[in-house]
């Protein structure tokens, strides 16, 4: 029930059937969800996307990433992106879309990063033309709006986990991110990252 909830809430709502949707949150609610750490995140999603409910689907996100479930944690961050979207917030709604598709990605679940995106564009956000149709290999215009927060949070000092909490991926992901974010600035460490002139532009979100 547990690992399929999020998905029939998904259909539901596709369907203009809130009604099911709350059935299944309030069912996913009532059961006990201690015994499975790594789902601790679904009542909190699919209640989320039943009331449409950004606070508890950054909740979601949160506990889905710190459980270490991406799948369910790229979930949350397209819900959360979603309903931020359709509130009008577009300031949650693009850069978390930006996460979801980045952690689908990281997946090889193309479906799940397509999805999103399309979902996203009904309600009037999009991915921004330099992340989709970026020219630039090296240097700060050749980061990836991700990769330009995950560079903004690493010259703050944080360290890979504590940089993989405060964007909702895994620290895997942020590792890959790193390394990308080396070699495309032509650094040798975290270090000289932190010491580079870089130009605001190059590592705004």
């Amino acid at each position: 029930m547990l690992r399929c909830a999020p998905d029939v809430a998904r259909i539901a709502l596709t369907r203009w059937d809130p009604d099911l949707a709350g059935r299944v949150a309030g069912d996913v609610a009532a059961l006990p969800t201690t015994r499975i750490p790594l789902l601790a995140a679904t009542p909190d999603l699919v209640g989320g996307m039943a009331s449409g409910s950004v606070d508890q689907l950054v909740a979601a996100a949160e506990a889905a990433t710190r459980a270490g479930n991406v799948p369910l944690a790229a979930t949350a961050q397209e819900e959360l992106a979603y309903a931020a979207g359709s509130a009008g917030r577009a300031d949650i709604a693009r850069p978390t879309l930006d996460l979801a598709v980045a952690a689908y990605q990281g997946m090889g679940a193309r479906a799940g990063a397509d999805r999103a995106s399309a979902r996203l564009r009904t309600v009037g956000i999009r991915r921004g033309s330099r992340a989709e149709h970026r020219t630039d290999r090296r240097g700060p215009a050749s980061l990836t709006p991700t990769e330009r927060r995950v560079t903004l949070l690493v010259r703050d000092g944080l360290t890979n986990p504590e940089i993989a909490a405060r964007l909702f991926l895994s620290p895997r992901t942020v590792q890959t991110h790193v390394s990308h974010i080396l070699a495309k600035l032509g650094a040798r460490s975290r270090v000289e990252v932190a010491r580079m002139d870089l130009p605001p532009g190059g590592v705004e979100g």
